[in-house]
């Protein structure tokens, strides 16, 4: 389902879109920290961050370290309440702006930015044309880091159709279909790994535990398994519930608009 059919503002405010933060956030949070500091090579100028969900919940946002790497963060989402909410909670730190908009419809001139990271976004819109407009506001040279649900994850079906969770309105990704598609929008230089998270099917538990204050001690053992998934490849491709991945934008590229 595109973002233009979803009320993304009401999802936003549900408790289930609480919990999609809540127990992602340490392992995303570790995740993209690891591949910003690996996949990034030194400062920057420009960084554009598609979805500001981690911001606005104050969950799990590497707002902080962008600032160390970047003099300027655009911060962008298509939900309205999610913008204002990451403004209140993050404040009008210097070097950072933010905007409500579409991934699909980036009001940006070419060629501006440095990197662009988006944690997830493609899953819940159309991914060739967001790539396309991601592409268009990249540098030559520039990098993007983004991910998308892992379509190999033996849950992911289940999680799909369930009419209880957002997910149902996602696409998930193979992780070699993934590359192909960077590839296809001439992307370069691409690399991907697995993130393991809890699934949605803990939606109702890990709310749950948070009203009983045991969130913390949930997160201790997804870390645990991570690092267990790891050791396995079958076990890795097929629990890990994100696939993140690298890519870069050629300097010298014919124009494909």
């Amino acid at each position: 389902m595109s973002a233009k059919t979803t009320d993304w503002d009401k999802v936003y405010r549900t408790a289930r879109g609480y919990v999609l933060s809540r127990v992602f956030r340490v392992m995303k949070k570790e995740a993209y920290l690891s591949v910003i500091n690996e996949w990034i090579p030194g400062k920057g100028n420009l960084l554009l961050k598609v979805d500001c969900h981690e911001e606005a919940r104050d969950l799990g946002s590497f707002l902080k370290e962008c600032h160390d790497r970047f003099s300027k963060v655009v911060l962008l989402d298509i939900s309205l309440t999610t913008v204002k909410d990451a403004v209140r909670r993050t404040g009008k730190e210097t070097g950072t702006f933010w905007l409500c908009t579409d991934v699909r419809m980036l009001p940006f001139k070419n060629e501006l930015y440095d990197v662009v990271i988006a944690p997830g976004t493609l899953s819940y819109t159309d991914v060739e044309v967001g790539l396309k407009e991601i592409f268009r506001v990249l540098k030559p040279g520039g990098i993007l880091i983004t991910s998308v649900l892992n379509s190999d994850n033996i849950l992911y079906a289940f999680a799909k159709f369930s009419k209880d969770f957002v997910l149902s309105m996602t696409h998930g990704y193979q992780r070699q279909t993934f590359e192909q598609i960077l590839k296809k929008m001439e992307f370069i230089e691409i690399e991907s790994r697995y993130i393991f998270a809890t699934m949605p099917l803990w939606n109702r538990p890990a709310l749950f535990l948070e009203k009983i204050k045991m969130a913390e001690f949930f997160e201790k053992c997804v870390m645990t398994g991570s690092r267990l998934l790891k050791k396995n490849g079958w076990l890795e491709k097929h629990f890990s519930w994100l696939v993140v991945c690298k890519a870069v934008k050629p300097k010298c590229n014919k124009n494909i608009f």
